[in-house]
């Protein structure tokens, strides 16, 4: 019931629908067989975000993990391989907005969206990327076509469309996955792809700045000069270490970052973010 009503409140985009990036549940169902051997089926009608008028050629399933995020040589055989976080860096691609709002109206959903999954505890999402490579030899195909209800997307000029939302959103972060987080992440000295919420959220959000979003005209971050530069903080994989007085990573607050962690934000956010410190 709280993912619908948070589906339904969200703002609506320019087609009357809700501008939420999470998917969209239509029924749940029971399928039982007459054989009693048989085990019943459990079936979740949902929508597909890459239901778009354009044949997708490359998918990418993005978590904002560094460890290990690299598709398999046995996946990469697949007729339609799905590649991963860092797969998308090595193969330079990013989203790229017409403006600065349009891109921060995106990056805010995201906000939103993955808040309201952190609160309610819930971990291994991935932001799914659909993308089609326009043929630039037939580009009149591409002019006067709306696309289907629901789907989201975004062009980047003439040469890419991407098709994206956020897929596999039902994961508690339960014993089973403490148990992963401190086995097979801490204890082996590994930054794994399973975080308690707080610190998953806030990983995906500065991968989103880094490496997934921009805009036409923007500049990238200025590079540190000289020999003697400042301890670099910036968090790739994980959040900084904190001490047992300082660590809140599963708390309701709506700061997407530490206050150590050097991120990429625009002017405008920073500027928000200056106003509502001083308020």
């Amino acid at each position: 019931r709280k993912y619908t009503h948070y589906v339904e409140g969200c703002k609506k985009n320019k087609d009357g629908a809700s501008a939420t990036l999470l998917p969209r549940y239509f029924g749940l169902y029971t399928l039982s067989f007459a054989d009693p051997k048989i085990p019943s089926v459990v079936l979740i009608a949902m929508s597909n975000f890459f239901a778009g008028r354009y044949h997708i050629q490359t998918r990418y399933d993005l978590k904002g993990s560094m460890y290990k995020r690299h598709a398999s040589e046995k996946e990469k055989q697949k007729k339609s391989p799905v590649y991963k976080d860092l797969d998308w860096i090595d193969h330079k691609r990013k989203v790229i907005f017409s403006s600065e709002q349009e891109m921060n109206e995106v990056r805010e959903q995201l906000r939103l969206d993955t808040k309201f999954l952190r609160k309610r505890r819930l971990i291994d999402y991935s932001l799914l990327i659909g993308v089609h490579e326009i043929d630039k030899q037939n580009i009149e195909y591409y002019t006067g076509v709306t696309e289907n209800e629901g789907v989201v997307f975004n062009r980047n000029g003439d040469d890419f469309i991407y098709y994206y939302g956020i897929v596999d959103v039902l994961t508690p972060y339960g014993g089973k996955k403490r148990a992963e987080t401190v086995f097979l992440g801490n204890m082996m000295f590994r930054q794994i792809s399973c975080q308690p919420p707080k610190p998953y959220q806030k990983r995906f959000m500065k991968f989103c700045d880094d490496h997934l979003i921009s805009y036409v005209g923007m500049k990238p971050p200025e590079k540190k000069k000289g020999w003697l530069k400042k301890k670099d903080t910036t968090v790739v994989d994980s959040v900084l270490p904190k001490t047992k007085e300082q660590d809140n990573s599963d708390d309701d607050s709506d700061s997407d970052y530490d206050g150590k962690v050097d991120i990429s934000l625009t002017p405008d956010v920073k500027k928000e973010r200056e106003k509502k410190k001083s308020q």
